[in-house]
């Protein structure tokens, strides 16, 4: 493994251009990073070292994301990268939810990416302090709540944080919603079960 002690993150690729480029855009961004290739080299990591958040690929070469997060009890907020459908995405999340801080869907801007990791390992940027705990933060992906039919509605990113709420932003378009949301019709996509 490259990288040990107490490090950022934890990359988990088996694709070496992959790894480097994923490690080259979050040193930019200011993270400390180690890499290991194997879900049994990052079984081992995460016991003996501290890692603020694990990035992993969804399929490797000797085992998938589910063999890590079933292989431990507590693991570090771990972000899946995978180039799944939408429909295995959304059972990975929902078989998971306890598990994942994220799961990203291939491919990630370095943006988008930087924002999760930073939402994982920095679980307080908006320096909310005494307000009710929210661990997550611009760039998480997230479920908003219609006020009118209490549906809950997937493909959003939080833009803004808020002295109440969020302001959020539609994943694929981009634009930024009129309205802000208040914290309790904001639910992170690890932590909601959309799917009932």
């Amino acid at each position: 493994m490259r990288g040990s002690g107490s490090v950022d993150v934890l990359i988990v690729e088996d694709e070496p251009d992959v790894a480097d480029s994923t490690a080259d855009i979050l040193k930019i961004a200011g993270f400390s990073v180690a890499v290991t290739p194997t879900v049994d080299e990052a079984l081992t990591a995460v016991t003996t070292s501290s890692f603020g958040c694990v990035i992993l690929d969804h399929h490797l070469a000797d085992q998938s994301s589910e063999t890590f997060l079933g292989g431990m009890e507590q693991t570090p907020p771990t972000i899946v990268l995978s180039g799944m459908g939408q429909g295995e995405l959304a059972k990975l999340w929902h078989e998971n939810t306890d598990r994942l801080f994220a799961c990203l869907r291939k491919p990630v801007t370095p943006q988008d990416l930087i924002e999760v990791v930073r939402s994982a390992v920095r679980p307080d940027p908006a320096g909310l302090g005494d307000r009710p705990p929210r661990p997550w933060g611009v760039g998480t992906w997230v479920y908003a709540r219609d006020r009118r039919t209490g549906r809950w509605n997937g493909g959003f990113a939080i833009s803004e944080v808020l002295e109440d709420g969020y302001q959020l932003r539609r994943l694929w378009e981009g634009d930024v919603l009129e309205q802000p949301f208040a914290f309790d019709d904001v639910r992170p996509e690890r932590r909601s079960d959309p799917f009932r």
